[in-house]
């Protein structure tokens, strides 16, 4: 059943994925919704009434919720998003709430980013970068492991699904113990899994409507301007979250199908595979000599499982420990838990 809480924690927080597969895609959905709000909002404005206030409570609440995510890419696409709606559009001719109106909303709006993004820390994860913070710095290495495998298969990239085991292979630095299922990155994922062409026709396909979108803003009035406010603003939304996060995957495009083969130009040492093991100590030693009594691959016990092969690959070799769901998982494929006594 889902749950608010995930797995992922924040300084002993957890953070919270509202029944999302991770904090990062319920993030992405909350600040693409927010611009649709505004537009109520000045619709509202607009026609008078109380329904306004409404509108500005679900900004807060919204607001609220976004933080708790603690999404560094959500929450600067939420203020970038700010003032591209607030600042950006009314100079383009917008016909939308007065000026005047329009500065008291980009304030308002403003305000509530500051005490929302103050109010449980979240601005520390910004913080956090400059003093070496381990979520950061591990990203910093696959971006970088990335843009290197882009340099062995700039045209035809590396297979649909192939990135994260691609990386943790040939890539990655053997002394670190993370595990990933892809670059983190929608861009740097597209771009290394189907090459840099394919990328090129995905951002033409985000930036043409943004484009249309700004020059339309000047013909339209009235509400259909301020849908399309809403629509644009709302994708700019969700280009800036895919910096930080792989949202191919919540739109159903990212296959788990996992079939990674060396290139014969690439000059990267082979990470050698774990033995089987004998005596098995740790979770992922069982795993892997259960896997092989009963002649599974791994791709077959990851399907199983639910979970990506490069996660199970990681979990075998011991390169990274489950966590207690995943932990749950593995005990009730095994049959057994390898903790308790026999």
């Amino acid at each position: 059943m889902p749950t608010l809480q995930s797995e992922f924690l924040y300084h002993g927080v957890h953070r919270l994925s509202y029944g999302w597969q991770n904090p990062n895609f319920a993030a992405a959905v909350i600040v693409c919704l927010l611009p649709l709000i505004w537009v109520l909002t000045d619709l509202k404005t607009q026609k008078g009434g109380g329904g306004v206030y409404l509108t500005w409570l679900a900004e807060i609440l919204l607001g609220l919720m976004l933080v708790w995510t603690f999404s560094r890419g959500a929450v600067l696409a939420w203020a970038v998003s700010v003032v591209v709606y607030g600042l950006v559009f009314p100079r383009l001719g917008d016909n939308g709430p007065k000026p005047s109106v329009s500065r008291q909303h980009l304030l308002l709006r403003l305000i509530i980013l500051g005490i929302a993004a103050s109010s449980n820390g979240v601005l520390g994860r910004f913080a956090s970068v400059a003093e070496g913070d381990a979520s950061a710095v591990n990203r910093l290495e696959l971006w970088s492991g990335g843009l290197s495998m882009l340099r062995y298969a700039p045209l035809t990239g590396w297979g649909s699904g192939n990135s994260g085991l691609a990386f943790m292979q040939w890539f990655q630095n053997p002394a670190s113990t993370f595990g990933v299922g892809g670059m983190v990155n929608s861009y740097l994922w597209f771009a290394v899994e189907h090459g840099l062409p394919a990328l090129f026709l995905a951002l033409l396909a985000f930036v043409m409507p943004c484009s249309l979108g700004f020059l339309q803003t000047e013909i339209q009035s009235g509400a259909r301007q301020l849908l399309l406010k809403g629509a644009v603003t709302g994708l700019i939304c969700f280009m800036v979250s895919s910096v930080f996060s792989t949202f191919c995957e919540l739109l159903g495009i990212c296959e788990r199908k996992i079939m990674v083969k060396r290139p014969v130009w690439c000059r990267v040492a082979s990470i050698v595979r774990s033995p089987l093991p004998t005596d098995p100590k740790t979770i992922g030693e069982h795993l892997h000599k259960r896997r092989a009594e009963l002649g599974l691959t791994q791709r077959q016990v990851a399907n199983q499982m639910g979970v990506w092969l490069a996660t199970l690959v990681c979990w075998e070799g011991n390169r990274h420990q489950p966590t207690s769901k995943a932990r749950a998982r593995i005990v009730a494929w095994l049959g057994f838990d390898p903790r308790q006594p026999k």
